[in-house]
């Protein structure tokens, strides 16, 4: 839950990046705020009676999922945020709802596909990396692994758990999470992020996978 937070407020400020201006970071965060908000009132509103005259039918909650998901895609575009941020805000609205593992059970074969798809791409774009990338990547991961080893480990001993769980579970945490591909090829097209610091980012999540 908090890193859907940590993406959206990220994803919210993301395009005023290129300029960075207090008003314009503040612009866009209440721009983000408020579709949050509309979003879950329609949601909560409108959306979960939809959904309930639509629980007949299976396909017709599918198709609802869907469109909902491009309404907001398109908002968002519109609002001068991106289309990743207004999904991940549709995804979030109605995942509480009780048809929201159908939608789930239902989506996963186009979900695969499209990641596949998504990280085939991103593949693509890795050059063959040079000793100060690799040199930088696995200084990168050494840093994830023991930061997220520290944070999580030392909860976890204090709550009683033990400290073999505690490192074992950090360790099974230190992956590079998925968001940071969304959010570096957001990066990419926007113009923020240098060719060789997107072969860093992604050199150093195929490590961290491998580890």
């Amino acid at each position: 839950v908090l890193q859907d937070i940590w993406a959206i407020i990220f994803m919210g400020i993301q395009p005023s990046l290129q300029d960075p201006q207090i008003l314009k970071i503040v612009s866009s965060l209440g721009v983000g705020s408020v579709l949050v908000c509309v979003s879950f009132l329609i949601s909560r509103f409108f959306l979960s009676r939809l959904f309930q005259a639509a629980a007949s039918k299976p396909e017709l909650i599918l198709i609802t999922s869907i469109a909902w998901c491009f309404l907001l895609c398109g908002f968002a575009e519109q609002a001068g945020l991106s289309k990743e941020m207004g999904a991940l805000i549709a995804g979030i609205s109605i995942a509480a709802f009780p048809y929201g593992a159908y939608v789930i059970a239902k989506l996963s074969g186009i979900r695969d596909f499209f990641i596949t798809l998504f990280f085939v791409a991103l593949g693509m774009k890795i050059p063959i990396p040079s000793i100060q990338i690799i040199s930088v990547s696995l200084i990168a991961v050494v840093f994830v692994i023991f930061s997220r080893v520290l944070t999580v480990a030392t909860p976890v001993y204090f709550s009683g758990r033990g400290l073999r769980a505690g490192i074992v579970t950090g360790l099974n945490l230190a992956q590079i999470s998925e968001f940071s591909l969304v959010i570096l090829s957001l990066g990419m097209g926007y113009g923020h992020i240098s060719k060789e610091l997107e072969s860093t980012v992604l050199t150093s999540m195929i490590l961290a996978s491998v580890v």
